[in-house]
């Protein structure tokens, strides 16, 4: 009927004009802070098991370029050596004299190579030898067993701060080894420097006769 409509419609009048009279206030939670490139790189090393959207390393290219040799070009020769990047895996045990020391693994943009840190070294910079941690390292390649290896002499953190001082070891670390054989041509030498003459690069020539 007419007079029920009309009831109705002022029913519901009633309820959206209560509605719109008494608006709702809705707290949202604080948007959380934009994760950092780093962050982003931790979890998906966390999560995966490896790196998908770029190498932690990348943004140091230049610098390790500069201060040290890449591993995939590591002499095959117990020689000194200078390398840089990241602490990926690491075993620590304890000596018969009952002193801690570390099994490693460091990471470069080319490649991977075993750390061997005794003791005395352990002790020296006991609070560095964290995964995921930038490391430039001193030390000498060992073949033992016919396995490259590189025992620790040195260890550097590498941060903003020492960037300037860790390049000023440029001339240091970029060396080559050349083994000579025993026997070889006369005209090897005088070739030899003028190729080097030729193409000087970054890199300090060591010649070794066998």
């Amino acid at each position: 009927s007419p007079v029920r409509s009309d009831r109705l419609r002022l029913r519901q009048s009633n309820l959206f004009g209560s509605l719109a009279s008494t608006p709702s206030i809705i707290a949202l939670d604080t948007a959380p802070a934009i994760a950092s490139a780093n962050q982003h790189l931790m979890w998906e090393k966390e999560m995966l098991g490896l790196y998908v959207s770029m190498h932690p390393l990348t943004r140091k290219s230049d610098l390790l370029d500069a201060i040290a040799v890449p591993i995939t070009d590591l002499p095959h020769s117990e020689t000194n050596v200078h390398v840089a990047g990241l602490l990926v895996q690491k075993r620590n045990i304890v000596t018969k004299k009952n002193e801690p020391m570390l099994f490693a693994e460091l990471e470069d943009l080319s490649g991977r190579c075993e750390l061997i840190v005794f003791p005395t070294i352990y002790k020296r910079f006991p609070s560095i030898w964290e995964e995921d941690a930038l490391l430039f390292i001193e030390g000498t390649i060992s073949l033992r067993d016919g396995d490259k290896k590189i025992i620790v002499e040195q260890a550097i953190p590498i941060t903003d701060e020492n960037e300037k001082e860790l390049k000023e070891k440029k001339h240091i670390a970029k060396s080559l080894l050349v083994l000579l054989p025993p026997t070889h041509e006369p005209t090897l030498y005088k070739t030899l420097q003028k190729i080097f003459v030729q193409f000087p690069g970054a890199y300090q020539i060591n010649l070794h006769l066998q």
